[in-house]
Parts: C-alpha cells; structure tokens; sequence
C-alpha cells in the first residue's frame, strides 16, 4: 500500500476511535485492535472542533468517514475489496421497504461503513442490528457512526459473512445489503469452493464464474428460516447471464422474490462499477404468485419501492431462460408470435483472439516489408469498422491483415523463411509465452473459425450492428460472427442482414446492460434474438431456409 494512502488509512482509525469507536459494536476483533494500536501509536491529535464536526454530520444523516476512506483507497483497491457504498436515497428507499416488514433483527451484510446498519436501526420493531464486514478499518468506521449517534443495539463483526452462523431469533430476521462486487476471477479457489457447497446445500445448479454477490446471495438463503425477508441490492449481471441460472431458481423455490427493480442503465448506484443495478426483495417460503418487477427510469422513481411497475407470473419467470427481458421490458406472452429466433438459422461465435494483437495484427505494408504476404489474410479490428459500413464490408487501403498461416510446408520457400524468422523474433519478445499462445499449437497460427458471412457488433452504448460480408474477412474477438447452419444464398444472406438492421433498435435491453447504458451480448444471448420479417414473403423465405 502507497505510504500515503496508509496515512490516510491511520488517521481514519483514528477519527473513529475519537468518535467512541471502541465503545460500540461489541468486543473489538484482533484484525481491529491491531489497527486500532497502530493508530494510537501514530500519536496523531484529531481537534474537538473536527469531531463535533463529524459528530453532527454523521446525526444529520451524512457519512463523513465513509467518504474519506472512498478517498483514501485507489479504485483498483476499491474493486478488488468489492468496496462500493451505497447513495443514501437508496438506502432509505431499501429500509422503508425492510421496515414494511416488521423484522425483529437486521444483520447487514457486507456493511462497509454501517449506512444500513444506523438505517435499520431507526425501524421501531428493530431490536437488534448485526454489521458483518471482512474489512477492519470499515468496522471501525460502522462503530465509530454508531457512537455519533448512541446506537447500542449494534454488533460489529469482523467477518466474512459468507462463513457466518447466526442464532434463532423471535420474530423475523431481515438480511439487507450492498454485497461487495467482486468479480469471479479476483475470488479464491477457497471462496468459489465455500460458495458451491452452499448452492449444494440448497439444490441449486452453481456455476465458478458467479461474482461475490451471488455468494451473499445464496448465503442469505441459507441463513433465512420461513418469514424472514431479504433486500438486496446487487449487479444486475445474475438476471441475464449463465451463471445467475442457481441464482433465478433460488428465487423461485426458497427465498422467494417478491420484487426486482432494475436501475436505468446510466444511473450511477457504484460510481466506481461498471454495472447496472438491481434491487432484489424476497421472502422465505413466501407464497406469492406474482413478482413486481420494475425498469425504472428515473432516480427518484427508483427509490420508491413497493409501487410502480407490473406484476408478472411466477410461471413467467420461471419458464423464461433469462430475466433481463422480462424486466427490462415486461411481459407480453403474445410479443414473439409469428417470430423466430437466430439461433434456429444460425450460430453465433467470437471472432479471432490473437493475445497479442500488436505481434498479430499489422498493415498491409509491414506485411510486404516482412514477406508475409502469403501468411497473412485480411481481418475487421474494430466495431467500427462495422457500425460505417452501411451494411456491407469492404476491404480498403485501411484494412489490416492477420498473421494466420498455412502449413510450413504449403508456402513457398522464401514465404516460409520469411515466416520463420518473424516466429524467432516473436519468440524474442515472449509472445508464445503469453497465456493465449502458450494454450495452442503451435503458438503462432490464430484459431480462426473463418469468415463469417455476417459481421455483428456486440458491445456498445448503442444498439448491435449487422454488416454482411462478401469478401471474406476474418474477424477479432471484439465482434461476432454470424454462420448460417442452413443453405442461405447470397440474396438470403442480404435479406437476413437487412432485416437484423432494421430490426435493432428493438433488441436493446436483451444482452447484458452495465452501468453508463454499455450492452453486451454474448453469442448465445445473440443466437436468441427475435427475427420478425415485415412480410410473410420474407418470413417464409427464413422458415424454409
């Protein structure tokens, strides 16, 4: 950690114990006491008049401390902690609902700096509030906002709330939270383990590319006996993607949803996190046949949960195969009469992925420069390329070229001099010794499909973009590309290029949408996109093929 930012961290420590930290919450974890000595041995002096300072923020509803420890982490520090704070008119929003109710504890999971901790706390049935967090500075600020306000119903854990146990309770438990967002590939073997022993436990399919907040999410399952309620607030990625599938089925048959509100993308719930937000409610052993779900539009409709939106069919949900549609856009069983999906014509895979595009990928000129002429073939590098071609691909003067050789013993012997001396001298840069490279063989020939005859684009803030392509370009994994799995002609193909154009404004909201309105598809969500064509010429002409 940067000298600096351990500073900052120290003198956070020690606002907090000025605040009564150490006299609220319960006993102090050893991981807390030993910050808490450090802190003390810094000999820094806070003055009363920025306490009492703190203090009357902290009772006027603000979160000085958890602020400055935003401040005092780098992003990518933030991220790997998963550590993104929750806006206050959320918070609120989420507690009205808890409140609704009538838990008789809250435990707070993931509670960073305690914003639902010191909420929950102001619900009359609430007669215990239970702050789990694996962060020790963050306990000591949840304990530190505790004391401001004389909050003694409080318990700080200084745990990983995935390996909690919590006793029985009179009355109900409610489980609220921003779960920290952590991406699977930051998580530890142990962590993915832990998590697939529970969705085990619960009979739920669990996939290792689930984030952390899907493991809250599970755990608050298994923690939850019939009445309890959960209210979470999470990524939006579980309802869209493979691996939420455990997650959808939970909500079904155990802890049972009652509503979803998804956040409009662009609407900035983690400033810090690329992802679109969504508030889950749900009960055990709920007996609820319907679900509100809710695309809000707008800030301050979104926080006003309970209301708005449209009720949709427990038997909806559970036969849809994803629920970004659904929520997105609602539910209309008559939408998609008439229609097929593009998987039924078609597949739908990445494009090329070289590892190293800077050795891969080069202009024609270097090409000739190098006699590489033979071994290399033309290829699209960006989305753009696409979204400009007005439906149609064109190779140019700016198209650049993939090394993607024939066998050695198919080019000539000057191309295949010229060939091995440019693999010696990527052998000299590492280049087969990039993870990409080292998993095929040989290293320096890219594993290309080939060419599709339909480009798309895949991730933008706009809707996908289709472009046929007669001239047979190879692709990079920054775009799709589209194989038809039956005879399709060429004037088919253009028919069936056409009609995705016309067709893709209404496609937005089915792939994957993060935070700032950036949409994703991934082939298979591709492969499920509804054609329509606008006259039963054109439908038949599809059907047949």
């Amino acid at each position: 950690m940067e000298t600096s930012a351990r500073a900052a961290e120290l003198d956070i420590a020690g606002l907090a114990l000025s605040l009564g930290a150490a006299d609220y919450g319960g006993p102090l974890s050893p991981g807390e006491s030993r910050l808490v000595a450090i802190a003390r041995a810094s000999g820094t002096r806070h003055s009363a008049a920025r306490i009492r300072a703190l203090r009357a923020a902290i009772r006027d509803g603000g979160d000085p401390l958890g602020e400055l420890l935003c401040d005092a982490r780098s992003q990518e520090r933030r991220r790997a902690l998963g550590s993104f704070f929750t806006d206050r008119s959320i918070v609120e929003a989420m507690t009205r609902w808890t409140a609704q109710q009538r838990p008789s504890e809250v435990v707070d999971c993931g509670a960073g700096s305690g914003r639902f901790s010191l909420a929950a706390a102001r619900i009359p049935s609430v007669r215990s509030v239970v702050a789990i967090d694996r962060d020790p500075l963050a306990c000591l600020v949840t304990r530190a906002n505790a004391a401001a306000v004389d909050l003694r119903r409080l318990t700080v854990r200084h745990a990983d709330f995935v390996t909690q146990a919590l006793p029985p309770i009179d009355g109900i438990r409610a489980f609220v939270g921003n779960p920290p967002y952590v991406r699977h590939h930051q998580l530890t073997q142990r962590q993915k383990q832990r998590a697939r022993a529970l969705a085990d436990a619960l009979h739920i399919p669990w996939s290792g590319l689930a984030g952390l907040h899907a493991h809250f999410l599970i755990k608050a399952a298994e923690l939850s006996r019939t009445g309890d309620v959960l209210c979470f607030i999470t990524s939006a990625e579980w309802i869209d993607v493979n691996y939420g599938h455990g997650i959808r089925q939970m909500l079904m048959d155990g802890l049972r949803a009652e509503e979803l509100h998804l956040l409009r993308p662009g609407a900035a719930a983690f400033p810090d996190a690329s992802t679109t937000a969504l508030i889950v409610c749900a009960r055990a052993g709920g007996a609820t046949e319907q679900v509100r779900v809710r695309n809000a539009q707008h800030m301050p409709g979104f926080v006003q949960l309970a209301v708005g939106g449209q009720m949709v069919s427990r038997a909806a949900l559970q036969s849809a195969r994803a629920w970004g549609r659904i929520v997105r856009r609602g539910y209309n069983e008559t939408d998609d009469s008439g229609a097929l999906q593009l998987g039924s014509i078609a597949r739908v895979h990445r494009g090329v992925v070289t590892g190293r595009n800077d050795y891969f990928v080069m202009t024609n000129a270097r090409a000739r420069t190098l006699g590489l002429e033979r071994s290399v073939q033309p290829v699209v590098t960006s989305a753009e390329e696409v979204l400009r071609a007005n439906g149609t691909l064109r190779r140019d003067a700016a198209t650049r070229v993939l090394l993607c050789p024939p066998e050695l013993h198919e080019l000539p012997k000057r191309d295949r001099e010229a060939l091995l001396d440019y693999i010696k001298a990527g052998e000299a840069q590492g280049v087969h010794q990039t993870y990409v490279a080292s998993h095929r063989s040989p290293w320096w020939r890219p594993q290309a499909k080939g060419a599709p005859p339909i480009v798309a684009t895949y991730m933008a803030r706009q809707a996908p973009a289709f472009a046929l392509n007669p001239e047979g370009l190879l692709i990079l994994n920054v775009m799709h590309g589209i194989y038809p799995i039956v005879p399709l002609d060429a004037h088919q193909l253009a028919e069936l290029a056409a009609l995705l154009n016309r067709m893709r404004e209404s496609y937005r909201g089915h792939g994957r949408v993060y935070q700032g309105g950036l949409e994703k598809f991934e082939p298979r969500e591709m492969e499920r996109l509804i054609l329509k064509p606008d006259n039963s010429q054109n439908l038949a002409m599809l059907c047949d093929a």
